[in-house]
């Protein structure tokens, strides 16, 4: 339970809170206690406490001389105020040992920096010397880089997974140079309490601190203002062009809109882009995304703050900015450019004749052919490896993702009864894929060569299942390995001879 969420017993945030799964959090605590078990199991091998009254009354006495309420949260009958530093004269500071004080295992690099410290404390840190201080004594940039400071080494950068479509950007968490000035102050808060995620992608956790963290918000901004240069008005119907796809930049190809996925690779969203970046910060940024984040995949359409687009606003950088900032802080609609229907509402549904469709699915690949059949059975085959791979009934597809995704998914068959062909499901090495003819009744025919021989595998409805004939000139190959589905009954029909095979596939 302290694991899970050590805020709750220690507030000053020292430990911080981190995401986890219970399971997670019992693996560490079964690991640090060396107890014995695992998932969910654990069996102590201490005894159990017992209280003793003569050690806790002595115990108490120990507090109490040794002042340990200077620093913890104790019961006020053991209350210790805190004492003033010595420099010198045998404290904590000194190099000969003193009898009535803590021994700090201090280095005399230490020592001397605690020592300028208490000589110049009078003098005020800077903002920007605070913030550097609290960062790195929470750590934060042994995950985050800032002002080329931190970050991870090269040891464990292999330990930052994400999307890796979105090369470097989908691993690293991203930089906090100058965040005070990039992020609302608002929307700052909320991050360092766990409350604002923005980038589901990144499986790094963000720590949370509590008390620690209370006050560094305001101190990063403090630390990063700038003058601002004034922004232009916007407009918001300039803007929701601009970020859409009909003559705009299409910034919705990469990036999310609210519920809305995007077009092609699955960047952090933009709806809330209003309510989390400053304006002069987002101007900036879109002039030279680079400049701020090597190696990031987001172009320039401003480079050198120079418009690429001339159509809008009169190809004027600053408003054509200020107008994506307008539009999105009004929440008043979508960019131009998404489909009129969402997913779910571009069912393919084979009425007269075959459908044949092209699209990326599991378990038959990136090169799936699907076969949709009007009596309501229908049939996926692979072909790059030239083998059926799925078999189901009921529904045949959904086409919104494979037609308007430039970076479609995988897809899924939508209806019921899914049986999949073993991998190897023809002949294994030596078959080779030569595509597909449609026959009179339009029902596709794959080709493959097995052995250099030419086999023709085609598919019909019947009731309840689907009727598989293989044929072949049995002369130049007289057999091979021929796979069949799971969940489904398998019978081959009387009558089949060398070359000139059917088989029935009955759901059960």
């Amino acid at each position: 339970e302290f694991i899970r969420d050590p805020l709750k017993v220690r507030a000053d945030g020292r430990m911080p809170r981190i995401a986890m799964d219970e399971q997670d959090s019992v693996d560490i605590a079964g690991w640090l206690l060396n107890y014995e078990g695992s998932d969910g199991q654990i069996a102590p091998k201490i005894p159990a406490f017992k209280a003793d009254t003569a050690l806790a009354e002595r115990g108490r006495g120990l507090v109490a001389s040794l002042r340990c309420a200077a620093c913890h949260d104790l019961p006020k009958d053991v209350a210790a105020q805190p004492v003033p530093l010595k420099q010198t004269g045998g404290g904590c500071l000194g190099d000969a040992k003193a009898a009535g004080v803590p021994r700090y295992d201090l280095s005399a690099a230490q020592r001397e920096a605690l020592s300028l410290f208490l000589k110049k404390r009078d003098e005020p840190a800077t903002p920007q010397q605070l913030a550097t201080l609290t960062l790195e004594s929470l750590n934060c940039l042994a995950c985050h880089d800032r002002d080329g400071r931190g970050g991870p080494d090269v040891a464990r950068k292999a330990y930052f997974q994400g999307d890796h479509n979105l090369g470097d950007t989908g691993r690293y968490v991203p930089p906090l140079t100058g965040v005070g000035r990039k992020l609302q102050p608002e929307w700052l808060a909320k991050v360092l309490t766990g409350e604002f995620r923005v980038r589901p992608y990144l499986q790094t956790k963000m720590p949370v601190y509590g008390a620690a963290t209370a006050t560094l918000g305001a101190l990063l901004a403090k630390a990063d203002a700038k003058p601002e240069a004034a922004v232009p008005g916007g407009d918001d119907t300039a803007g929701r062009k601009l970020l859409g796809t009909q003559g705009g930049v299409g910034c919705i190809t990469c990036h999310r809109w609210g519920a809305r996925p995007s077009l092609g690779i699955q960047a952090l969203d933009l709806s809330n882009l209003g309510q989390r970046l400053q304006p002069g910060w987002l101007a900036e940024y879109l002039v030279n995304p680079a400049g701020y984040r090597p190696g990031t995949l987001m172009p320039s359409f401003w480079p050198e703050g120079r418009a690429a687009n001339r159509d809008i606003l009169g190809g004027d950088t600053a408003r054509q900015i200020a107008s994506i900032y307008s539009f999105a802080k009004s929440a008043n609609g979508e960019p131009e450019g998404f489909p009129e229907n969402q997913s779910g509402e571009f069912e393919i549904i084979p009425k007269d004749f075959p459908v044949v469709q092209r699209t990326f699915m599991e378990g038959a690949g990136t090169h799936a052919i699907l076969v949709g059949f009007p009596q309501g059975v229908h049939v996926a085959y692979d072909g790059r490896l030239g083998r059926p791979a799925l078999a189901w009934r009921g529904k045949f597809f959904d086409g919104y993702n494979t037609w308007f995704s430039r970076f479609a998914p995988f897809e899924k068959p939508l209806g019921t009864g899914v049986e999949q062909w073993p991998a190897a499901s023809t002949s294994g090495a030596g078959t080779s894929f030569d595509g597909y003819r449609l026959d009179a009744k339009r029902v596709p025919v794959f080709l493959l060569r097995v052995g250099g021989v030419r086999v023709e595998d085609r598919f019909e409805p019947i009731d309840r299942g689907l009727r598989r004939t293989l044929k072949w000139d049995a002369a130049a190959l007289k057999e091979f390995d021929i796979a069949h589905p799971g969940g489904v009954t398998v019978s081959e029909e009387s009558g089949s001879t060398a070359g000139d095979r059917r088989f029935t596939y009955l759901w059960k």
